[in-house]
């Protein structure tokens, strides 16, 4: 099963109250379409960095993104993980 890391930006829109701008809504929409059919197609990952930035902000948020993580694996750190998340900034 291939393995998909799913970061911040995606949890976020998963929860997010429905926007008015239509290229956001337009990305909530596809998130949530991919979250409920392909989701189980793939070996989701997250990891701390994720954690931590989904815990950052509004609280009700907050705990709306860490249910959606709630019993993802985590990927392990290292250099490899150092090295995507510098490529990922």
């Amino acid at each position: 099963m291939e393995s998909v890391y799913i970061e911040t930006s995606m949890v976020s829109y998963l929860v997010a109250r429905s926007s008015r701008n239509p290229v956001t809504a337009w990305r909530q929409q596809l998130t949530k379409e991919w979250w409920a059919e392909q989701r189980g197609q793939f070996a989701c990952v997250i990891s701390q960095e994720v954690i931590a930035e989904a815990m950052e902000g509004d609280a009700g948020m907050a705990a709306k993104r860490m249910a959606v993580l709630q019993g993802l694996p985590l990927i392990s750190g290292g250099a490899e993980s150092a090295k995507l998340a510098a490529d990922l900034l």
